[in-house]
């Protein structure tokens, strides 16, 4: 019965490793493809003229960016 124990447990340890390496394997592979947007670098550069060309194109920009801070609103 110990031997059992211990080839479930192994087992067990096993597959909860290749489970893990999977799951993180998956999420680097989608965060390689996608790449970060566009307003993200131009505002990380300071690059306004860039900031005004990308809002002139599409104003869903601001909108649709993740908020970090809980008192933001979009009214």
């Amino acid at each position: 019965m110990g031997k059992l124990r211990r080839l479930v447990r192994k087992f067990t340890k096993i597959i909860a490793g290749l489970f893990g390496f999977f799951i993180a394997a998956s999420a680097s592979l989608h965060a390689q493809e996608t790449p970060p947007p566009d307003i993200w670098a131009a505002a990380a550069k300071g690059d306004l003229d860039r900031l005004d060309t990308l809002l002139a194109e599409d104003d869903t920009l601001i909108t649709s960016a993740p908020r970090t801070f809980p008192a933001c609103s979009n009214d």
